[in-house]
């Protein structure tokens, strides 16, 4: 499930930095029926020029207030978008939009597509543009996403996106592992460690090509999983 977050002012993203800051966000919408606390979820927060999306963890739900969502705080393209907001300035207009996806539909289908036989469904997964590629890889088909890796118009920033989502499975998360010219990227490879579905193991594995300054925030922080905070921990004493 994703929540979405879209700011047309920028002052009012600079208004909800200081949440962000603190590892978490209130989305102002109704829990949809089924959301059960502490489920993996994605938050997305946009303006007119970009958006990140962040895997998170429900961690509050309050009727008739909204879902309150925890995430890494030191996320870099999180900081970019606030530094953007913070340069553009401007008064604060209240105008930003909380709403959520469900991904209830055909992954990677919007409703004109429904009747796609799973052929067609192959094929658009497979040479599909950015936007089905990334529309898919939202949804909950995850024999269909398989395909979007072997998409050969796959970029490197789409597929650090990818490896950032809380949805995805985690075998998934291990066919980018195994993609070499993939996992040894910096971007990729921190966005595996901070995820929480991918397998211990491998997120262990790939402290190895996070960026030295990147390792050492992983280190200090505490939103990692234990055994892979103590594998950072230990690689900063010893570098």
């Amino acid at each position: 499930m994703r929540f979405r977050v879209r700011y047309d002012c920028p002052a009012d993203l600079v208004a909800d930095s200081e949440q962000f800051a603190a590892g978490g966000f209130l989305v102002r919408v109704e829990a949809p029926p089924g959301l059960e606390l502490y489920a993996a979820v994605e938050l997305e927060i946009a303006t007119a020029e970009a958006s990140v999306s962040l895997p998170g963890q429900v961690v509050q739900t309050v009727p008739g207030v909204g879902v309150a969502i925890a995430f890494a705080a030191d996320d870099p393209e999180l900081a970019a978008v606030v530094a953007s907001a913070r340069a553009a300035g401007g008064a604060p207009a209240g105008t930003a939009a909380h709403s959520i996806a469900t991904d209830a539909a055909p992954a990677g289908a919007g409703p004109h597509e429904a009747g796609d036989n799973p052929a067609q469904m192959i094929h658009r997964a497979r040479h599909g543009n950015r936007d089905e590629r990334m529309q898919i890889m939202r949804g909950t088909n995850h024999s269909l996403q398989q395909y979007v890796l072997q998409n050969p118009g796959l970029k490197l920033d789409e597929v650090a996106t990818i490896a950032r989502m809380a949805t995805l499975a985690p075998d998934l998360l291990k066919a980018i592992v195994d993609r070499r010219e993939w996992a040894q990227r910096p971007e990729v490879a921190l966005a595996l460690v901070r995820n929480p579905r991918t397998p211990v193991p491998l997120a262990i594995r790939m402290l190895d090509f996070v960026a030295p300054n990147d390792l050492r925030r992983l280190a200090r922080g505490s939103s990692l999983r234990m055994p892979v905070l103590r594998a950072a921990r230990k690689k900063v004493v010893g570098s």
